[in-house]
């Protein structure tokens, strides 16, 4: 058992340095700006403050929905007076921001408060609420993910692109957790695009940036500004953000799920709870969960989080949470135990990131990798000396694996999935294909009316809400 020091930030007049530089950045020539700062350092606060002192557009990028859903919880508490499209239309108040919230979901909620029979034209929506409600407010605020964004402006897939590019004319961008991207072709078209397109500042926001070549080659073009931690790093009278933790690294092929199994079954007894065990694989997830609920749903709550279901987290003594990269990037859970596989650095240091945000914590790492000739018989570790010296020597580097190539979840294809053994439907891309061979198919989908669709899905489906 290795023991983790805790981490702690130094604190200025309500700003942490290297909020203060980021901050400042804003008032200068700088075109990117590239924050590196550690989980729980407090990159959100910049988000807040951004908001706050730019005169233009701001369009805030998250690469899921719980982080977007996050945000807008966040937005809203800050900003009580402010409007946000689809849920609240209207003026806001007290020089308070207009915000759109653009995702598939939210596109979903418009869709049921127009009632039945009406018919969604994306370029109209676009054209209609960034004319009627955002030219009408003084702050204005897109919400989105970086999928839309490569939608609207690297493929203008809308004809309400054009309205939406005049909007970003002297905007910031900000990508949180830019790192999940950088691997991407299409990612440096699109800051390069946004850049062409007007915007003033692009803000990349990570605890673990990796750049592809293209990412490089776009920094070196624009004038860029590199904001790391060093000067933020505090002392014992500073304030706490990463609590200590007790860390265990375990050499086993987790990949096999009996021995994956015989490893929870020696660590799971023995962790408070509540626990989380994060996997690399949602494949892997769904065909060990009903062994998980089987060895150990006697005496826990099993709750799921992953990219098929998201079942509502409740924390208590009792509560095991299961899941995959869904848990990885900026949710507040408070768990006391971690379990995680491990098999790139960057994966590594988020997801023990999530441990020891609010208390002291014990993480078990799964790797296949021998970690004792980086550990040098060391017992006790600073959290910087267990992220730089161990985890990123040690684990492979997500630049060196080919991983998703070009395309963002924008050129993907949904699909609706129905999984006879667990009985549930999810939604997912192409690459379930990876994950199942489909027993039976529905080809001609798009040619059934709205009824008939319902119809289908009722025959896997009993929930109206979810059918609807």
């Amino acid at each position: 058992m290795i023991s983790i020091a805790q981490r702690t930030v130094k604190q200025n007049d309500g700003f942490r340095p290297f909020q203060r530089a980021t901050i400042d950045a804003l008032n200068s020539q700088v075109q990117i700006i590239v924050v590196e700062a550690p989980v729980g350092a407090g990159k959100s606060h910049i988000i807040r403050q951004a908001v706050d002192q730019w005169s233009g557009a701001v369009v805030l990028t998250y690469p899921t929905r719980v982080l977007m859903d996050a945000q807008s919880k966040a937005l809203k508490n800050d900003f009580p007076n402010s409007v946000i499209w689809p849920y609240e239309t209207g003026i806001p108040l007290k020089q308070s921001p207009t915000i759109f919230y653009y995702s598939s979901d939210t596109l979903i909620t418009f869709l049921k408060k127009q009632g039945k029979g009406y018919r969604l034209d994306r370029s109209e929506l676009i054209d209609t609420i960034l004319h009627q409600q955002f030219w009408a407010s003084k702050k204005n605020i897109l919400l989105t993910s970086p999928d839309v964004l490569h939608l609207l402006v690297n493929l203008k897939a809308y004809r309400g692109s054009k309205r939406l590019l005049s909007f970003l004319t002297g905007a910031v961008v900000i990508f949180d957790e830019f790192h999940l991207y950088s691997g991407l072709n299409h990612f440096s078209k699109l800051l390069d695009n946004l850049l062409n397109s007007g915007v003033k500042k692009v803000i990349l926001l990570s605890a673990t940036p990796v750049f592809s070549e293209e990412v490089e080659a776009l920094i070196d073009k624009y004038e860029t500004l590199r904001i790391d931690f060093s000067e933020s790093i505090g002392n014992n009278k500073d304030k706490i953000f990463n609590y200590p933790l007790n860390l265990e690294f375990v050499n086993c092929r987790y990949t096999k799920p009996d021995e994956l199994i015989k490893v929870l079954a020696r660590y799971v007894p023995k962790l408070r709870k509540p626990l989380a065990i994060i996997l690399d694989s949602v494949f892997r997830l769904r065909h060990i969960m009903p062994i998980i609920k089987r060895e150990f749903g006697i005496n826990s709550n099993i709750i799921e989080y992953s990219g098929f279901i998201k079942d509502t987290p409740t924390f208590d003594d009792n509560t095991i949470l299961v899941g995959t990269s869904s848990i990885e990037v900026g949710i507040n859970m408070a768990f006391k135990s971690l379990i995680t596989e491990a098999s790139y650095w960057t994966s590594a240091i988020q997801r023990i990131g999530r441990a020891g945000r609010f208390c002291k914590s014990d993480v078990i790492v799964l790797t296949t990798r021998n970690i004792t000739p980086y550990l040098q018989n060391k017992l006790c570790l600073s959290r910087d000396e267990l992220e730089n010296d161990i985890l990123k020597a040690a684990l492979k580097d997500i630049k060196m694996t080919r991983v998703c190539g070009d395309m963002f979840r924008g050129d993907s294809y949904p699909f609706l999935v129905y999984d006879m053994d667990s009985e549930r439907m999810s939604s997912y891309t192409e690459s379930i294909f990876a994950m199942y061979e489909p027993c039976n198919w529905i080809y001609d989908w798009q040619s059934f009316d709205l009824s008939e669709k319902k119809d289908l899905l009722r025959r896997y489906d009993n929930s109206e809400e979810n059918i609807t």
